[in-house]
């Protein structure tokens, strides 16, 4: 079984991924706005980024190539592992 913390903040990856607990990190983009390689660089845990609809219980009520335009930059990077 594998655990995934979620986090709507930047400001909490580091007691997510100092925990011991977390095998996965969910950055949820709809809830922050920060910039990819600052919260990325911070993060030792393997992370997701996700950009939820509000229909998905997320903020994102942009159009498809609007959360494309926000999730693209995520894209590149890699958790450090």
């Amino acid at each position: 079984m594998k655990t995934v913390v979620a986090l709507t903040r930047p400001a909490d990856i580091d007691a997510a991924a100092g925990s011991g607990g977390a095998d996965y990190i969910e950055l949820r983009i709809d809830l922050f706005h920060a910039k990819p390689k600052t919260v990325c660089q911070r993060c030792d845990v393997p992370f997701i980024v996700t950009l939820r609809s509000s229909a998905e219980g997320g903020e994102f009520s942009g159009s498809p190539a609007e959360w494309w335009k926000i999730v693209e930059p995520w894209c590149p990077l890699r958790s450090i592992h």
